[in-house]
This record gives C-alpha cells, structure tokens and sequence, in this order.
C-alpha cells in the first residue's frame, strides 16, 4: 500500500515548499532528503557537488533508499533523483510520486539560481535539466500536477489527485 507522498521535479519546481504545506494539510510528516543528506554529510549539498556529481548521487541513494522507508510521509527529492533507477525503486514501493511539473520560465521567475549548485550557470542549464529529465519525471510520475499557479491552488489540486488512503489523515 502506498503511505508515503514523494515529489518529484526540477530545483525551483516547489518540491520542499508545497511538501511542507502538504504536511501540515495533511497531518504528515515532511522529510527533505536533501535535509537529509546535509545531515548524514555533515556537508552541504555545494560542498558535496565540489567532490563531483557521482560522489554525490551515491550519497544521495544511500540517503533515499533510507528515508523512502518512512511511513506516512511526505518526501520532498532532490531534482536529480530520477537519474538514477535505483533511487525510484524504493521510492515508488511505498510512495504515490507526484511530478511537479513547473515552466523553466516560472522557476527562473521565483528562485535565486546562484544558491542551487547545479543552477549557478543560469536559466541555461535549468533549459539542460529539464530536456534531460522532463521524460524521467514523466516515466516515473504517478501524478503529475502543473505548478504555475498559486501554491494555495497547487496544495488543492495535489489532495484532489490524492487516493482517499492518503488523503484521509
């Protein structure tokens, strides 16, 4: 049975946001993973990256095959999660996964680039992510839910979307 809510998307697609919001809706608990790496590192998510993008994606699985077996959750990704199998097979066992699906042009709107380490190239390289992932979002989304509008409209149209397990707490 799926328990846990798992977010997925590009840096800036409102993962950590609307799962906060989500969980406090909803009576769940939020775990960021990248939080999460942080924690285990003792290194924030620029220094790992220093070390190179492999260092840190397997970091990054050992961080979520652990939290993907939290109950009753709401998971927020990194964006690069979908890059690799291995991180959406435990996700997905336990987890309904919502693809956030929010314009480049929106992102680039909102966000400040120069604090995301793979975004420090600007509006560029967020142009790269999305054709490189767009299709892995799609493979593994369970739901997706278009994030242009208010995140108040995004919270009610993600719970409409929600099975009535997941909904209900």
């Amino acid at each position: 049975m799926k328990e846990n809510i798992v977010l997925i998307g590009l840096p800036g697609s409102g993962k950590t946001t609307l799962g906060r919001l989500l969980s406090q809706r909803l009576g769940l608990q939020f775990v960021d993973i990248d939080v999460e790496i942080e924690r285990h590192t003792h290194k924030t998510i620029s220094e790992l990256f220093e070390k190179g993008e492999t260092y840190f994606r397997d970091i990054e699985t050992v961080v979520t095959t652990k939290v993907a077996q939290e109950r009753q959750t709401i998971i927020s990704t990194g964006g690069g999660v979908v890059l690799r199998h291995n991180n959406m097979i435990p996700l997905q066992e336990k987890g309904l996964i919502i693809f956030l699906n929010r314009s480049v042009k929106s992102i680039t709107g909102d966000i400040d680039i120069q604090m995301r380490p793979l975004l420090k190239d600007g509006v560029e390289r967020l142009n790269k992510l999305h054709d490189q992932r767009n299709h892995l979002y799609h493979q593994y989304a369970d739901i997706v839910i278009d994030n242009d509008t208010s995140l108040e409209e995004t919270v009610k149209q993600i719970i409409e979307h929600l099975p009535k397990t997941l909904s209900k707490h």
